[in-house]
Order: C-alpha cells, then structure tokens, then sequence
C-alpha cells in the first residue's frame, strides 16, 4: 500500500470534507491509509490541503523537484574498506566507536550486533549485565497511546462497555483499531467489564 495518497485520492477526501464534514473525510482517509496518525494532526492535514487546492489549484498536488524520499546510500564497498584495512588502523577505529557507545546517555543494546553475546555487548557499552537485561526487556506498544481514551469511554458508561463497542465508538472518532487486538489491549490495562451473569433456572 503506498505511503502517500495520489492527487485523486487527496481531492476525494477534500470534496468529502467540504460536502459532508470533517468526521466523514477522516474516516475515508483512514480506510485508505489503514495507520492510526492522531486526529489532530490528520484533520490539520487535510485543513492544509483543501486551503492549499483552493488557493493553488491541481498545482499543489505536484511533486516538487528535490521532494520525496533520498536515494538510498550505497554502502557496498565497505567489505573492501575493511580488507584493506591494517590491524592497527581496525583497532583505532573500534576504540574510538567503543568510546563513542560508552559516551551516549541512551545508550543502544547492539540488538543488531547478532555475533556478539549479550556478556560481550556489556562490556563494550561499560555496563552491569542486569542494568542490560532490565533495559532489554521494556517494550513499547502500538495502541498504548488509546490508553486514557479507552479508560474514559470505559468508565463513562458505567464499565459494561465491551471492545466492540468501543471499537465501534473509537471509528465514530477516525480511529480505526481491530476488535480483538482492542480485547486484548483491555485485559492488558484491567478494563474488565462488569456484565451481570445469567440466573441459572432451577431444574425443578
């Protein structure tokens, strides 16, 4: 799916946006998209183009000479670099990346370095082994961001709420989110609903 939106498809969401409001066009762009930016910044974007196709016409649309993602750097020859390279000058320059890992407050935890061991890569970065392991071990995730939004509708509506109808009230709002990985979110931040279980009848 392409990252940026074709001249056809932005004027679609602009004509939404102008016809049928802002919520409208959100949702439209967001079936399109299928990422999650913040409403904010997506109704500022889209605010920003329909002022700029007013003003500037089909023009604004046209990619601009320098625009668009750089060439990708071409690091083939660097196989070579390193043949050519004497011991001394491979040692000089480990010391001197070695230092530099050290010298970084947010230092890295050389996930990408595969050959190295975990007890090597501690010693490179001047670290206790636990300290890297405890670092190691913190994730981020996706949707944390839903977090007080989730909790808000949740507890506004006496948490009897399930995931999919906050799912349903999130789209209302241009945030699109899969029912089930909305579940799991749930259970993750203890919003457990408290729906009334069924009497069961008597047998008699």
């Amino acid at each position: 799916m392409p990252k940026q939106l074709t001249k056809e498809q932005w004027i679609n969401v602009i004509e939404i946006y102008k016809e049928q409001g802002m919520n409208d066009a959100v949702k439209w762009y967001l079936k399109i998209r299928k990422h999650n930016p913040t409403l904010r910044e997506l109704r500022r974007w889209i605010r920003k183009k329909a002022k700029l196709l007013d003003n500037l016409g089909m023009e604004t649309f046209k990619s601009k000479k320098g625009s668009g993602r750089p060439n990708k750097r071409d690091d083939s020859d660097i196989p070579q670099i390193i043949n050519d390279l004497t011991e001394e000058q491979k040692n000089e320059i480990l010391e001197h990346w070695i230092k530099e890992q050290r010298n970084k407050k947010e230092k890295e935890n050389l996930n990408t370095f595969d050959t190295l061991s975990k007890p090597l890569k501690a010693k490179i970065l001047g670290m206790h082994r636990t300290t890297m392991y405890k670092k190691a071990v913190v994730r981020k995730y996706k949707f944390d961001y839903l977090r007080k939004k989730v909790t808000d509708i949740f507890k506004k509506n006496n948490k009897i709420l399930g995931s999919k109808r906050i799912t349903v009230e999130l789209a209302e709002e241009g945030i699109i989110i899969d029912e089930r990985t909305l579940r799991n979110y749930m259970v993750r931040w203890n919003l457990v609903c408290l729906t009334r279980q069924k009497k069961k009848k008597n047998g008699k």
